[in-house]
Order: structure tokens, then C-alpha cells, then sequence
């Protein structure tokens, strides 16, 4: 019933898909400060800030790494009879960046700007081992439709999922017209 993780494949989606994946993912993450959708370029600016001074202490160390887009998490808890969403910003970064340079990389941002949201960027592994993936094509305000046939399928085949998915953009907004938009959605089993 499960499907290995392959990037061919999760290129290829467009039903749901159960998908094994135990391969460590490291991440800068920065948590959003309020339980609504801020401005997300509010949030990106820092671990941008920071993805630069990591990317400079990596080619120093003979490591040619390119900022990738962002990721977000998104999840639904439920809190006085209301659905509230939390959200997470999440840049991935190469296994090769340690704790060490993490740490040196936010304390040469600090130096260059002081701002509360740099000292909470967090560095963070993550092995998403089963989770639900599909792909969604087309504008990011869309994307609770797809989320809802995920949970269907997820339903249909009577496997548990959480309450926490992940979205990983394959193209960025300002290089496409909204229906070129791509990505993938990862909807944690268990």
C-alpha cells in the first residue's frame, strides 16, 4: 500500500498517494506569532536573513548551497469549539549545515539586524516517514480543496492522518501566473 518516495513520482501526482519517506529533511523554521495568516513576507525576511549568513559560512567551508523556496505547515487545533490554524515557515537547508553553523549563522544576522523574529528561528529535523502527498496546481487559495480529497482518501482507506500538513511550493508566485502555481502537499499519517 505504500509507495517510496521518489521525486519523478511526486512530480507525477495529482490523486493522493500514500508515500514512505524516512530520509532526514533539516530546516530553518520560524513559527507565525498569531493564530491568524500573517503577511507571510513578513515572516520570510529574517530566515532569509539568516539563509544568506548560513549559505556564506557553508561556501567557506567549500559547501555551494542555493536558497531553495519555503515550505509552511499548517495546523488545526481546536480551541473554544473553534478551528484555529497555526502556522509554520519552513526553508530547508542542506544536511550539511550543523547546529554550530546554525548558531553562528543567527548571531551574524544579529549583528547585522536586531529583531526578535531571528532569535526565533529554530533549526529543525524532521523524517516525515508515512504522510499523504499530492500535488495541487493552481492558486495557494485553493488549496483546502485538494486538502479535502486528501482526507477523503484518507477517510476511503481508513488510515489515520493528523492535524498537521505540509506544503511545499515547487515554483514561486512571482515567476508564474497563478494557474502555473505548483505544490505539494504532504498530510501526516498517525
Amino acid at each position: 500500500m505504500f509507495v517510496k518516495q521518489s521525486a519523478l513520482l511526486c512530480n507525477q501526482l495529482s490523486q493522493p498517494a500514500l508515500i514512505e519517506d524516512y530520509q532526514r529533511h533539516q530546516y530553518l523554521t520560524l513559527m507565525s506569532s498569531t493564530v491568524s495568516e500573517e503577511d507571510q513576507e513578513e515572516l520570510e525576511w529574517p530566515l532569509l536573513l539568516v539563509a544568506k549568513e548560513l549559505q556564506t559560512l557553508l561556501l567557506a567551508k567549500g559547501i555551494h548551497w542555493e536558497i531553495p523556496l519555503f515550505e509552511r505547515s499548517v495546523t488545526l487545533k481546536k480551541r473554544n469549539g473553534r478551528h484555529e490554524r497555526h502556522w509554520k515557515l519552513l526553508l530547508p537547508i542542506p544536511v550539511t549545515a550543523t547546529w554550530e553553523l546554525y548558531e553562528l549563522a543567527v548571531k551574524n544576522s544579529l549583528l547585522r539586524k536586531k529583531d526578535c523574529l531571528v532569535v526565533q528561528i529554530r533549526f529543525e529535523r524532521l523524517v516525515f516517514q508515512r504522510y499523504i502527498s499530492m500535488m495541487h496546481f493552481g492558486d495557494y487559495r485553493q488549496i483546502p480543496v485538494s486538502l479535502e480529497q486528501m482526507l477523503r482518501f484518507a477517510h476511503d482507506g481508513q488510515i489515520p492522518v493528523s492535524e498537521t500538513w505540509y506544503e511545499k511550493y515547487l515554483n514561486d508566485r512571482e515567476d508564474c501566473l497563478l494557474e502555473e502555481l505548483e505544490t505539494e502537499i504532504r498530510l501526516l499519517v498517525g
